[in-house]
């Protein structure tokens, strides 16, 4: 799967994604796949999650969770969703928030891929 981008901006926006997995779920998982002309990466972990009507508020700027998730942990701005959000925007990508099967939250990020950009340039 090949997608065009900005390098250090997708590396923050991963590296964000990924330390939240760890700083909030111990851990998460990546997955990467190609559906149709689509690219997509899900980080999954097994933490708290976040209430799905709070799904859209923490993807504004400095929105922060329930601050007693982990008490063991320093808290962040609350940028990093939004920050993950714009990045997505800049790339065509969308990217959503759900519930992980059995609790959690998966963050699934859908990139167009470099071949559905090029049969849609003129």
């Amino acid at each position: 799967v090949t997608i065009s981008g900005y390098p250090n901006q997708l590396l923050r926006m991963f590296d964000n994604l990924v330390d939240n997995g760890i700083k909030y779920a111990s851990g998460c998982t990546i997955e990467l796949k190609q559906q149709d002309e689509l690219a997509i990466v899900r980080i999954i972990d097994h933490g708290p999650g976040i209430s799905e009507d709070q799904f859209e508020a923490m993807q504004a700027p400095f929105t922060r969770g329930d601050e007693s998730r982990n008490m063991d942990q320093p808290t962040g701005f609350g940028l990093g969703l939004a920050i993950a959000k714009e990045t997505a925007r800049h790339h065509d990508a969308d990217l959503t928030l759900s519930t992980t099967k059995g609790g959690g939250l998966t963050i699934t990020i859908s990139f167009p891929t470099d071949s559905a950009r090029g049969s849609h340039s003129s």
